[in-house]
C-alpha cells in the first residue's frame, strides 16, 4: 500500500519564513559597528529555527511511532546540545573580534590625537598635522622628541624650545638640540638619548649654561685687571664638567674656551701684551687639572660694537682683528701660548 503524501504544516511554512527573514537581515546587517550584535542575534535566531524544527520533526515522529522513545530523546539532546555550541560560537567568535577591532581603533585614534606639544613640535619640525600624511620615521621622530622634552621639563622644572632632532646613526646618537624658554637660542642644550637593557637612558648638558655666567665672569674679573670693563666682551663655551662644581671650584672643574673681545680704541696694546703675558701663568694657578684656554681678540672697534653673543664664534673667522693670541692649559698642567 502506497503511503501518503505528507502535507507541509503551516508551522512549517511559519519557521521557513521566519529563517529567510533573519537570513537576509544577517546579510544585510554590518558586521562592526553599532549593529553588530544585531548580527550576532541573527546568527543565533538562524541556528535555534533550525534547531527548534527538527526537535519539533523528532517530538512528532516519538508521538506517531515512526520513532522509538530511547532514539527520540538521544536525537533531541543532540540537537539541543549542538544548539547551544553552536549558538555559543557564533555569538563568541564574532565578539572576540569585535573588541580586538575596537581596542586597534581605540588605539589607532589615540595615536592621532596628538597632545599640543607635540603639534607644536610638528609645526616646528615642518611636519604636516596629519596623522595619515606622516610616514612611520617621521611620527617616530616627533614622539622622540616630546619624550626628550618631558625628560628635560621634568628634570629641571622649566620649558624648553626646539632647536633640531637627529636620530641615531652610526656617528652619534639620538639627540635633540633645545633652549630654554626663558633663554635665546644660542643658550643651546643637548639631550641625548639611548636604549640599553630594555629601557631608555637620557644625558644632557644643561648645566652648561647654568654655570656658563659664573666661569665667563672669573676670565672676566682677570680681564679687567689690565683692561676697562666697557671695552671688554668676554664668551665662554663650556666644554665638560668634571665633579661637583661650586663657585670657589669652578676653574678646576670645568673644561672650558672662553673668548675675549677687546676694543682697539679703549684698550690699548700694551695693555693687551701685559695680558697675553700674565693669561699663562693665570690658567697654571687656577685651571690646574682640566683643560681650558682663553683667546684673546684685539679688535676693530666698528667690528667689535657688533660682536655678541649670539654671533661671536662667527666673528672668530672674520677680517676683523688687528691682533690674536691664544694661551691654553693642558689636563697635565701644560701650558702654551701663541
Amino acid at each position: 500500500m502506497r503511503r501518503s503524501e505528507r502535507k507541509i504544516k503551516k508551522y512549517e511554512i511559519i519557521l521557513c519564513i521566519l529563517l529567510l527573514a533573519v537570513i537576509a537581515a544577517g546579510l544585510l546587517l554590518p558586521k562592526t559597528g553599532e549593529l553588530v550584535l544585531l548580527d550576532e542575534l541573527c546568527s543565533s535566531s538562524v541556528i535555534w529555527i533550525v534547531c527548534i524544527y527538527v526537535a519539533v520533526r523528532v517530538i512528532h515522529n516519538w508521538k506517531t511511532g515512526e520513532k522509538s522513545t530511547k532514539t527520540a530523546g538521544v536525537i533531541l539532546a543532540a540537537v539541543l546540545s549542538a544548539a547551544c555550541i553552536l549558538s555559543l560560537a557564533a555569538c563568541g567568535q564574532p565578539a572576540g573580534q569585535v573588541a580586538s577591532e575596537n581596542k586597534n581603533r581605540e588605539e589607532e585614534q589615540t595615536e592621532k590625537e596628538w597632545t599640543q606639544r607635540q603639534k607644536e613640535l610638528l609645526e616646528e619640525m615642518g611636519l604636516s598635522g596629519d596623522y595619515d600624511e606622516l610616514t612611520d620615521t617621521q611620527k617616530s621622530a616627533v614622539t622622540s622628541a616630546d619624550d626628550m622634552l618631558a625628560y628635560l621639563e621634568e628634570k629641571y622644572g622649566k620649558q624648553f624650545c626646539y632647536l633640531s632632532y637627529a636620530p641615531s646613526g652610526a656617528l652619534d646618537k639620538e639627540h635633540l638640540e633645545v633652549y630654554p624658554a626663558d633663554g635665546q637660542p644660542y643658550d643651546k642644550v643637548t639631550v641625548y638619548r639611548a636604549y640599553e637593557n630594555g629601557e631608555y637612558s637620557y644625558e644632557d648638558d644643561y648645566e652648561n649654561i647654568l654655570i656658563r655666567p659664573q666661569y665667563e665672569q672669573k676670565v672676566r674679573n682677570f680681564a679687567e685687571e689690565y683692561f676697562p670693563a666697557e671695552g671688554i666682551k668676554v664668551y665662554t663655551d663650556i666644554k665638560s664638567i668634571d665633579g661637583n662644581v661650586t663657585e670657589e671650584n669652578i676653574l678646576e672643574t670645568v673644561s672650558a674656551a672662553t673668548y675675549v673681545f677687546t676694543d682697539d680704541s679703549v684698550c690699548s696694546s700694551e695693555a693687551y701684551e701685559r695680558f697675553v703675558d700674565a693669561c699663562g701663568q693665570w690658567l697654571k694657578e687656577h685651571c690646574q687639572g682640566v683643560p681650558a684656554g682663553i683667546y684673546l681678540r684685539m679688535t676693530q672697534s666698528e667690528a667689535w660694537a657688533e660682536i655678541s653673543e649670539a654671533d661671536y664664534e662667527d666673528s672668530i673667522r672674520e677680517d676683523i682683528f688687528t691682533a690674536e693670541n691664544e694661551c691654553a692649559i693642558s689636563s697635565s698642567g701644560k701650558v702654551t701660548v701663541y
